[in-house]
């Protein structure tokens, strides 16, 4: 497969994989809860035999997977993305661009479910040919960070509904930083109570202006900065800062996702990939979501940082053709 390399990314970007992707783009909307759209996007041309459903992370938006899905489509994959609620032209039950309000992780789930059940099942003949005995390929759900989380908890409620998974650096831990978890997870608990729900969660705040790829969670440059400057130019991509009820309902998925109970009810083949120099999430609730269920397999990716799917060139190439297309392709 040949790959878009860093360098001179924006132009490959603009002159390869988007108008690549607009000639196979079908958008739309549909609603869970009355009032509350969900915007996704669906990519697909006459070479897919296979097809992936995938969930964003955490202040991301559906165009930060767009060399993704351009790799997907040329493996064969038509793909699927939902752009969750509280993110990019979905729902958002503030005015505030940069913050992400997750009142219940529930939703996120429920969202998910309803988006496979009314739009991808009904709507790709891929899905609806294997789901009836009469296609060769496969469904499979695809969740990165939080994505990554609720993809979990899916496959844990509706077991049936997809032969495969995969979670790249799932969000199955908090990182409360220089605070003890114990004492971090009570204060943000206690905020919520005292009616700090809606508020910004500590240190969290509106987007910045100005990049700043120190703190970045891709070790690749060109990419970060293809991305950043997607969202200075867009308001609905400028999501930053979670508040204390994301936080709280966060800590809520991640708990209900490693218990023993939930994970005995996996049935999908999951690929679980692990960035090797993760600072967002820790590597230990991967490791007991993984140990949790024989039918989880952990790959870890030595040097990737936590946005596996936008590292530098040697990291991305690996992830492809050593981890996520061998599990992909295999019957």
């Amino acid at each position: 497969m040949e790959f878009i390399t860093e360098d001179n990314y924006q132009e490959k970007m603009e002159q390869i994989v988007l108008p690549f992707l607009a000639k196979r783009r079908e958008a739309g909307t549909f609603e869970r809860v009355p009032g509350q759209s969900l915007y996704y996007e669906h990519y697909a041309d006459d070479t897919c035999t296979s097809t992936i459903v995938l969930l964003h992370g955490f202040t991301e938006g559906i165009g930060r997977f767009y060399e993704t899905v351009y790799y997907f489509l040329l493996n064969g994959f038509e793909v699927y993305l939902l752009q969750q609620r509280e993110h990019g032209r979905s729902y958002r039950s503030t005015s505030d661009p940069s913050k992400v309000n997750i009142e219940d992780y529930h939703d996120l789930v429920e969202d998910a479910h309803r988006f496979v059940h009314a739009i991808v099942f009904e709507k790709s003949p891929l899905v609806y040919a294997n789901v009836h005995g009469q296609g060769t390929g496969t469904w499979i759900l695809f969740g990165h960070s939080m994505g990554g989380c609720v993809a979990s908890r899916y496959i844990e409620l509706y077991p049936e509904d997809f032969p495969k998974a995969v979670l790249t650096s799932p969000m199955l831990d908090l990182n409360s930083g220089k605070t003890p978890y114990l004492l971090a997870r009570t204060v943000i608990r206690n905020l919520k109570k005292r009616g700090h729900g809606s508020d910004y969660m500590p240190g969290a705040g509106p987007f910045k202006q100005e990049p700043d790829f120190a703190d970045a969670s891709t070790n690749c440059e060109a990419r970060y900065l293809y991305w950043f400057r997607q969202c200075q130019a867009d308001e609905k991509l400028q999501m930053s800062g979670a508040t204390v009820n994301s936080a709280v309902s966060f800590d809520d998925m991640i708990r209900d996702a490693k218990r023993k109970e939930n994970l005995k009810k996996i049935k999908a083949d999951t690929l679980l990939v692990q960035a090797g120099s993760d600072r967002l999430i820790p590597p230990k609730g991967q490791e007991a979501y993984a140990k949790g269920s024989d039918k989880v397999k952990l790959v870890r990716v030595e040097n990737a940082p936590h946005e596996i799917y936008r590292a530098t060139d040697p990291i991305l190439q690996e992830y492809w053709n050593k981890v996520l297309l061998p599990f992909l392709t295999k019957q």
